[in-house]
């Protein structure tokens, strides 16, 4: 079975074709396919391939579902003998992603062209 760790907002995922993940909020990632490039290591039924530290022949197809947020996380502190206490809350802020598939890239491939930014008025 293919799989392959890649690194998305800081962090390391181990994915393989069909998974659905939630990773850090990717702003300019709208619904539709979406290529990873940042693969640490694949695994394949030709062996494993680990990179120094990415691979730059392999890719990860995969489409964006959507943007969500995280569960809420509840953080409390205080302060001994202040009577100082603090309650607030947090949500992360994630996009949902479904791999399609792990492969490596062609020479037709071309890495698509960063977005031009609007002008400012």
């Amino acid at each position: 079975m293919a799989f392959a760790i890649l690194s998305s907002g800081g962090k390391q995922y181990r994915v393989k074709p069909g998974d659905v993940i939630e990773v850090e909020r990717m702003n300019d990632a709208e619904p539709g396919p979406l290529t990873l490039h940042d693969v640490l290591m694949v695994n394949t039924d030709d062996g494993v391939r680990i990179g120094d530290p990415i691979l730059d022949d392999v890719f990860v197809e995969s489409t964006v579902l959507g943007h969500t947020r995280g569960k809420k996380l509840n953080v409390v502190t205080y302060h001994a003998k202040k009577r100082n206490r603090t309650r607030r809350g947090h949500r992360q802020e994630l996009t949902r992603i479904r791999i399609d598939s792990i492969g490596p890239r062609t020479e037709l491939e071309e890495p698509s062209p960063a977005k031009p930014k609007a002008a400012a008025k």
